[in-house]
């Protein structure tokens, strides 16, 4: 068929230290992400990328609940098709899944987010 895939990799180990005075709110979480982009046929991109963290605190007992809140630390997966339409706009479709992060509360977390847009760059 002479199909022919460009596949780019990446791999990232990450480590935070969050030091507080504040009791219940020293932790270190230690994050692991595998991303990949692939060209496709028909001027088509897929990328792919899965994140897995792990949180320790530092005290057992966590004191303030919303300090667990936090979006940007989740397990996640985020798939993403997109095409380019000309030089300055292409199309994209997404999905995201998010999961509680492990060592974290007990709380079964769970968000699905669907996106489909038109996307633009300065030229």
């Amino acid at each position: 068929l002479g199909l022919n895939y460009a596949v780019l990799p990446r791999l990232e180990v990450l480590l935070q230290r969050n030091q507080s005075n504040s009791y219940g709110k020293t932790f270190e979480r230690i994050t692991g992400r595998l991303s990949t982009t692939i060209s496709l046929p028909w001027n088509l991109f897929l990328y792919a990328q899965a994140t897995l963290q792990r949180t320790q605190f530092e005290e057992q007992v966590l004191i303030d609940p919303t300090f667990a809140i936090d979006d940007e630390n989740r397990n996640a997966f985020e798939v993403t098709l997109s095409r380019d339409l000309n030089d300055w706009m292409g199309l994209e479709l997404r999905y995201n899944l998010f999961l509680q992060e492990f060592g974290g509360d007990d709380s079964a977390y769970r968000r699905h987010i669907l996106y489909a847009g038109l996307v633009a760059w300065p030229p």
